[in-house]
């Protein structure tokens, strides 16, 4: 979640700046496009989540790659939400 709330954050501060999200349309999920167009540091080896950012759609998702746990975290609109977790919240931490 620590990393959903910086993507979530720099979201914030390119939509200022570029009067738009990352990535401008379609998705990304190469970290290191991620950390340089959102001028952030997640970590590029021994990955433990997958993040795919959605343009179209305006969310991030972290896929766990052990337990395949997803986060999504909406970014258009109201940046107050809290990300939600599938399968369901109780197996979420």
């Amino acid at each position: 979640k620590a990393n959903l709330a910086l993507i979530h954050a720099a979201e914030k501060i390119y939509r200022m700046e570029y009067s738009g999200y990352f990535p401008p349309s379609g998705t990304n999920v190469v970290v290191s496009d991620i950390n340089s167009y959102l001028k952030i540091a997640l970590p590029t080896t021994s990955l433990n989540w997958t993040y795919l950012l959605d343009g179209t759609n305006n969310q991030t998702t972290a896929t766990r790659n052990t337990n395949l746990r997803i986060w999504t975290l909406n970014f258009s609109g109201n940046f107050s939400d809290a990300p939600t977790c599938s399968p369901n919240n109780s197996t979420c931490y």
